[in-house]
Order: structure tokens, then sequence, then C-alpha cells
């Protein structure tokens, strides 16, 4: 190990085969992972060195090879190593004598959020408000100290005088704020101005967003031991002109004062909320993996808090529902109120029947049932009698008007089948061939009644109905929706109180 030199092995990746690149990046974070802390620190450097990050990027990140699971969890292992550098900046603490007070600037908080400036190579592109055209000021539109201090309570509240000790503001920190302000200096003006109009200080936030970084990218994590696919690609591009981290932070901070605005915080208690929301942003831009910064600067701009709040219900509801399907207490409330909705869902099929409805009717040649031009199609009003063991069959002259007298009266206990689909006899001469909208009652004496629902609903309302009535265990889709759906919402209210409360998988011991 003393011998090879890690840049030469590097080299190797330059061989466009997945298996063979995949070996190379395995050897060489098995030799960091052998070596003692003490002699890492050599490695860690070369593994860090421009070249050798930038070989990696071109020739297997950014080289449109397919990605291989084998080959994300190596270059996982070799993104914790160069991370790991983070460490000692992000652990050591300034000395509260030495955090940086930010001047007071001459420029009004501005109400509409700037675009992110790419750094500068010149000095502050103005310093006052006298310096900006009419047209500029009046695009940005700035509001005065005293409207801004309106927004604030009365109560002065400084988040950074609340922390203790070991919350001040790391290295790591300080390098970012002063990058921050070296290169973007539009922006860092703008995040001043938000944080003393919310009454939080700049470097309390700033500090929040390091430490937030540093958990999203598992800075001081030690490798994973299991598969993972969690790296990023910016880490190992080095077309950026300064450390990946202090432009990720950079721009970190533009989100921050963005999604403010979004969220419509006015207050300092909102702060908490809205470094969540953050946290969530930044998770799901990294997830995309962006390529490089202007990609990075792209997916920010996408994941607004729209996006957020669209991706936290669609997680509350995946819980939900795993925790419908899969929690033993939630299972045993559910099946007491599937029972109690079975009922109300019976009650609701027997109304339908007894309301009755109107169906377009071909009747079979061979069919006992007596009506007249038995080949052409006709309207039938069919309806339940309320004692539930009568059907009646009522002539009608159109489709909306019925006879005053039934033509024909069955007890429900004739009922031998209920057929469905394409099963029923009448599904190969009837010119409607939705089988899902056909249905038959088979009688005693050979008698087969056929119906033509006017929709999917209705036939399953009265197929349900009837196969109920004589004790089937078939139900429809919908039967099966609706109860579930009561069953849910039921369950939803008496868990309601619940909501922030993880709910055991297990009963408690009995004591």
């Amino acid at each position: 190990m003393k011998n090879i030199n890690i840049s030469e092995l590097i080299l190797f990746c330059k061989v466009w085969n997945v298996n063979f690149q995949v070996k190379v990046l395995r050897l060489i974070n098995t030799m960091v992972r052998c070596v003692k802390k003490e002699s890492r620190y050599s490695l860690l450097e070369a593994l860090d060195n421009q070249k050798n990050k930038q070989c990696i990027y071109d020739n297997i990140i950014n080289s449109g090879n397919e990605m291989t699971s084998s080959m994300a969890h190596e270059l996982v292992v070799y993104q914790s190593y160069i991370l790991s550098l983070f460490k000692n900046t992000l652990d050591t603490f300034l000395d509260e004598k030495n955090i940086p007070i930010h001047d007071e600037t001459n420029v009004n908080r501005l109400s509409n959020i700037l675009d992110f400036q790419e750094s500068l190579n010149h000095p502050r592109m103005w310093q006052s408000m006298e310096s900006l055209s009419h047209n500029s000021a009046e695009r940005y539109s700035f509001i005065s100290y005293s409207s801004r201090d309106s927004i604030c309570t009365n109560k002065t509240f400084s988040l950074h005088s609340e922390c203790s000790a070991d919350e001040g503001c790391s290295y790591l920190t300080n390098e970012c704020l002063e990058h921050y302000e070296r290169a973007h200096p539009l922006n860092f003006d703008q995040s001043v101005l938000e944080e003393r109009a919310y009454q939080v200080n700049i470097t309390y936030t700033a500090e929040r967003v390091t430490r937030m970084l540093a958990k999203l990218l598992a800075i001081g994590d030690p490798p994973p031991k299991k598969q993972s696919n969690n790296y990023h690609p910016i880490v190992f591009d080095t077309n950026v002109h300064n450390n990946f981290f202090l432009e990720l932070f950079s721009r970190t901070m533009w989100l921050l004062s963005k999604t403010r605005k979004e969220m419509k915080a006015k207050t300092s208690e909102d702060f908490d909320k809205v470094m969540y929301v953050l946290d969530r942003q930044v998770s799901m831009v990294l997830q995309k993996k962006p390529l490089n910064l202007k990609q990075l600067l792209e997916f920010m701009k996408e994941t607004n808090y729209q996006a957020v709040s669209k991706q936290l219900d669609i997680e509350r509801e995946t819980a939900w529902i795993d925790m419908l399907n899969t929690n033993p207490c939630i299972q045993e409330i559910m099946e007491a109120y599937r029972k109690i909705n079975s009922k109300l869902v019976y009650e609701q099929r027997m109304g339908i029947l007894k309301k009755g409805q109107t169906f377009p009717k071909r009747v079979e040649k061979k069919s006992t049932l007596s009506i007249k031009n038995s080949n052409a199609t006709q309207y039938i009003h069919v309806k339940l009698s309320e004692n539930l063991k009568n059907f009646k069959i009522y002539g009608c002259d159109d489709a909306l008007t019925k006879r005053s007298n039934h033509d024909a009266m069955y007890p429900v206990s004739t009922i031998r089948h209920v057929i469905t689909g394409k099963n029923c006899p009448h599904f190969k001469d009837h010119s409607n061939k939705q089988d899902e909208l056909l249905f038959t009652l088979q009688l005693e004496g050979d008698v087969n009644i056929n119906f033509v629902a006017p929709d999917k609903k209705i036939a399953n309302y009265w197929i349900d109905g009837f196969n109920l009535l004589l004790g089937k265990d078939y139900r429809s889709n919908d039967y099966c929706e609706d109860l579930q759906l009561l069953t849910e919402m039921d369950v939803a209210l008496q868990t309601m109180e619940l909501q922030e409360i993880t709910i055991p998988s297990a009963p408690p011991a009995v004591p």
C-alpha cells in the first residue's frame, strides 16, 4: 500500500468497463479503510484531489454509462471519505468574541426575492439605494426599516442569544458566510436583511443551514455497510470554481428566503417550520442528483413550497394506508367498524332496490315471462317490496313513465342465481357489449329476467342487492370500496387525537 499511488490507481477509471471501474474504486476504498486513522489524512487528501475527483466524474458519473448498484455504493463510500474532511471544521467553534458581526447595510429589505446571482469578480455592484437607477429601485420595491420593524412583535427575540455555548458558530459556518458575502453579495445582503426583519440572527441561521446540509450529506458518518446509492455528483464536479459545499450553502440560503416568502412566514416563531420545509426541499433536490451547480439551482427553483406540501401529503397518505393495513391495533378497530358499516351498506342497497329502477330489457324467446313483443327492446321498472320478500315488474310506456299496476310479481325466494357479465344469456344477442352492465335473474321454472343497467354503478347496486337478499358471498368492487371508505372514515375520526403519536404495533404487556 505504501508503494501504490492512489492517483495512478484512479487513472484506471478511464477504462470504460463498469465491472473493472467498480473493482478500482473498491480497492481504493479498502486501502483507506485499512489505514489507521492517524495515517489516513494523506490518503483522504489524495481522494479529494481535484484531478482524481474529476477523473471519476468524467469517466463514471457523467460518462453516460449505466450506474449499477455496486458502482453507486462504492461512490457513496468514496464520497463519505472526502466529506469527512469537513468534520473538524464542523465540530470546532469560534470563540464568542470572534464571531463576526455583520455591519448594517444601506440597502433596505426587498419585497421581491432576487434571483440567485452567480459569483461576481468585481466589488459590490451598488452600495446604496442612490446608486440604483429609478427603474431598478421601482423593480425591487424597497421597504423602509420602519415598515420592516412593524412586522416584528414588541418583544425582542434573538434565536442566537438563546443558544448554548456549544451551539455557536463553527469554523465551517464562518467560512460559508464569508464565501457567501464575498461571492454573492446581493443575495447575502438580502439574507442579512431578511433575518433582521424576522428577528433571527444571521449567524444562527447560517449554523442551522450548515448543520442541516451536513446531516443530509452525512458528513462525519462512517461509510455505509449496507448497499446505498446516496451519492451526489456535485461533490465530484471540480468545474465548480469554489468548494462545492460553500456554493451549496450559498444557494440554500437564497432558497431559505424564497421559501419563507412562499410560506408567508411573518414571525420568528415560524422559523422552525421554514427550516423543516427547507430541509425537505434540499433533500428532494439532492435526490435528483444534479450534475452541476446550474442544474442544482434549476432543481431548487422547481422544488418550491407547493412541491414539498404535495410530497408531504403523499407521504401522509402512504403512512396512513400502511398503518391501516399492518397495525394490529388499527386492524382490530377496523374489524369492529366493518361489521357496523356492512349493515349500513346493506340498508343503502335495499333502499335503492325499494326505490326501483327503469331498465331497457330483452327477454329470451324461451322465457315463460309473458311480455308483449318479447324480441323487441322494452322498458321495465323493477321495484323491491317494503318487506323485502317480493319484487315487482311494471311495464313502461317509455323510459320515464311506468304503469300504475305491476305486470308481474315474484318472490325473492324463487331466485336461484344472479348471473352477471358474459355469462348472461342475452350477452350474445344484445347490441350492448359492455358486459359489466348486464345481469340476469334466473328464477325457478326456467325463467330468466335479463337486465341492461344504464351504467356500471347501478348494475353493481342491483347485483349487490340481490346477492345480499339471497345470502350470496359475491360483492362488487363498489360494495368493497363503500365499506372500506366508511370504515376508514370512522377509524380516522377515532384516531384524530393521535395524529402526532406513534401507535404501537403490539398491545402493552398485561400487568
